[in-house]
């Protein structure tokens, strides 16, 4: 789904070794908030904790979260297996370029 979001908290990157591929990933959790529109017309604000994959510019992702700065954004629901038969959430995010820097003006 494709939503404007705006940037609430910028966590730490994580990152390993695929034991599959052999190939390095990067991982980074943001939490996300937008405002969406219920059946009836009425707004009502949304969250979310979803990760970025690859590499990003924690200084510029915290620059736009300070700044209330507002993205369009790709967000992917699905499941992670888990252990003992469970399934997790797993959300992810596709932020514009222009998340990864800090304007200049």
């Amino acid at each position: 789904m494709k939503r404007q979001v705006k940037i609430v908290r910028v966590g730490e990157e994580k990152k390993g070794i695929s034991q599959k591929t052999g190939s390095e990933w990067k991982v980074r959790e943001v939490d996300l908030t937008w405002e969406d529109e219920g059946m009836n017309g009425e707004k009502f604000d949304q969250s979310v904790v979803a990760q970025i994959n690859g590499d990003t510019n924690e200084e510029a992702l915290k620059w736009h979260m300070k700044e209330g700065t507002r993205f369009d954004a790709r967000i992917y629901f699905g499941l992670s297996a888990g252990s003992n038969g469970r399934s997790f959430n797993r959300v992810r995010v596709y932020l514009p370029e222009e998340a990864n820097k800090i304007p200049s003006f």
